[in-house]
């Protein structure tokens, strides 16, 4: 449905990760956990300092949920698995454009944010645009870091597949779809999730997952009464609300009227990931996992797959 979007700086793709899929994730994870294994090595301290400073570009969800869980790894996790380096000696840098990171919760739970990363010792720089990415240089409109892991996480566009489709679509591509989410001009094709461009009380429904879970869901029940002969009511999102999670222990949820932060916030993240997960044993396994990781600081299995 959706792919990285540089915003016209396609050669910046080279330089950095995006985090989008599972694949990226285990490309992080390696390049992360080779970073320490090099800078175990070396001896020149420009060198072991760029190595272990990470760069998360984009202060949305995904990029605060990294910074924090990258932050903690170092201040907790891998704390006793070197010799000759300190793994809290390690910078994380965290770069917003924007006035406030988490741009789309309330002021407050962005400010609360911020706070629970700065005690973890991630540098958050905020109203601070990127001008430039270069093979381990990220050059922005204050200052420039050297930085030998960077990790974009800025933002997104959809897939070019309506265009080559020769579908509706608006001026960044995504296809637009009725109250029913058919494609505008056709009477069966269906479009869902970050591909699709419908409206919600006059504002376009974001491209995350709750969106798209409710839209798939919708399009089965449409198909199935239209095989029966009957009729479906106009397509309805309800939005149950905004949740991040900021390390061990804190997080920040925005759910309608109420907003609320740190380890509530945090509980109510873990209930509501493991709620969504399919089958019993997934739950249970998520579930124990992630309880032995709390008791132990342990963030799981620490291989380098090539």
């Amino acid at each position: 449905g959706s792919t990285t979007h540089y915003f016209g700086n396609d050669h910046w793709r080279k330089h950095t990760l995006p985090m989008k899929s599972l694949n990226d994730a285990r490309k992080i994870r390696n390049l992360i956990l080779t970073a320490f294994e090099e800078a175990e090595k070396i001896e020149d301290p420009v060198k072991k300092e760029k190595l272990l400073t990470f760069t998360i570009i984009g202060g949305g969800p995904t990029g605060v949920e990294l910074a924090g869980s990258l932050a903690e790894m170092c201040k907790h996790t891998m704390t006793k698995d070197f010799k000759n380096i300190k793994t809290k000696d390690a910078k994380v840098i965290l770069i917003e454009k924007s006035k406030r990171i988490l741009a789309t919760y309330d002021s407050k739970l962005s400010k609360k944010a911020q706070q629970f990363l700065e005690k973890l010792g991630v540098q958050v720089l905020v109203d601070e645009s990127v001008e430039d990415i270069k093979e381990g240089l990220v050059i922005t409109s204050k200052t420039s870091i050297s930085s030998s892991t960077i990790i974009w996480s800025a933002g997104i566009k959809p897939s070019d597949i309506g265009i080559k489709s020769n579908l509706a679509t608006n001026k960044s591509g995504k296809i637009l779809v009725n109250d029913n989410l058919l494609v505008k001009g056709t009477t069966n094709i269906f479009a869902g999730g970050d591909i699709a461009y419908i409206e919600n009380n006059d504002m376009p429904l974001p491209a995350i997952a709750p969106v798209a879970m409710q839209e798939g869901i919708y399009i089965g029940k449409y198909i199935k009464a239209l095989v029966e002969g009957k009729k479906l009511s106009k397509f309805k999102y309800k939005n149950k609300g905004l949740m991040a999670t900021i390390g061990r222990n804190k997080a920040v949820a925005q759910v309608k009227k109420f907003k609320f932060a740190g380890f509530g916030a945090w509980l109510t993240w873990i209930f509501v990931h493991i709620y969504y997960l399919t089958g019993f044993k997934n739950k249970l396994v998520v579930l124990f996992g992630w309880a032995w990781s709390y008791i132990t600081y342990k963030k799981g299995t620490r291989i380098i797959l090539k």
